[in-house]
């Protein structure tokens, strides 16, 4: 007969399946990957079934406490791995079932690269999850003003990438779509129309494509990268307007699998910036058009 231990472990497991939806929001928001946000996951329920403690009084804080931690520990360990990845490095885009999931966009999880894992933590917490200051203190094991001068500089650290985009969804969509139609064509002429005078172009090929020295900006440099890019893809490949990390972007696919996407900020009737992941690793999330469990 199974002894009290079992039951406890029973308890803490059902507990934290059903709050394993949000905790992999939060773990995807604090790392940009959905991959190592589910290995701290991993992490996470092991430590929390396998514990013999006395039940806590407010899981869903201890739970965040453990997550956030063990999401903050293996950022160190994942920045200090890519110091030699070739380009830059940026997020993996998640599919969300509309534009009001709202998983953080691609540009505002990139700009949270220039965070320690501290300021993240924080910002996370407080201004994205809206968590009370003296909560997000108690999970960061930090003094209230000391998390109120963390939350001060990561703003200042991210600028304007924490504002939203300006643009309404209905001129964004229509710019989003003209782009789609320019790489279907791989038409530098159309590329060239839809891009703003000075827009900027961060790209992730992994290791399929040239290392860039620092960003591609200009539309005409930027219309001649994105057609390189096209042009180096599998021959077949289709383009789509779909929505993910909270906005609609370009999603190229070949025979339905993922091979580039586009996410772009659109200013007034232009393409204002792009981050281009062609990385096919960072890209397994969106091999379904509607994720089975939404990064919420």
């Amino acid at each position: 007969m199974p002894g009290p231990e079992t039951f406890v472990g029973q308890r803490r497991t059902a507990l934290f399946d059903e709050q394993r939806p949000r905790l992999l929001g939060l773990a995807y928001r604090m790392l940009g990957a959905v991959s190592e946000a589910e290995a701290v996951l991993d992490v996470t329920r092991e430590r929390w079934s396998a514990g013999y403690l006395p039940e806590v009084q407010d899981p869903e804080t201890a739970l965040t406490t453990l997550v956030t931690r063990l999401a903050m520990d293996r950022m160190r360990l994942i920045r200090a791995a890519r110091q030699g990845y070739s380009g830059f490095w940026l997020p993996e885009p998640v599919p969300c079932r509309s534009r009001d999931d709202e998983p953080l966009s691609l540009e505002l999880l990139a700009a949270m690269e220039r965070l320690s894992p501290l300021e993240r933590a924080a910002y996370v917490l407080r201004v994205v999850l809206a968590r009370p200051y003296p909560e997000v203190a108690d999970v960061l094991g930090r003094r209230l003003p000391a998390v109120r001068q963390l939350v001060r500089r990561a703003r200042v650290h991210l600028g304007d990438a924490a504002t939203p985009d300006e643009a309404d969804r209905t001129r964004h969509e229509v710019v989003v779509r003209r782009l789609a139609a320019a790489c279907r064509s791989a038409s530098l002429g159309a590329l060239v129309d839809v891009l703003g005078p000075d827009v900027v172009l961060l790209s992730d090929e992994g290791r399929r494509g040239p290392v860039r020295a620092g960003p591609v900006v200009g539309r005409d440099r930027v219309a001649r990268s994105v057609v390189a890019v096209l042009r180096r893809l599998p021959r077949g490949a289709l383009a789509d307007v779909e929505t993910f990390n909270g906005a609609t972007g370009v999603v190229l696919r070949m025979c339905q699998a993922p091979v580039c996407v586009l996410a772009v900020r659109v200013d007034t009737d232009h393409v204002a910036s792009i981050l281009l992941v062609a990385n096919p690793r960072k890209l397994t999330a969106l091999n379904a058009r509607v994720a089975p469990t939404a990064i919420v």
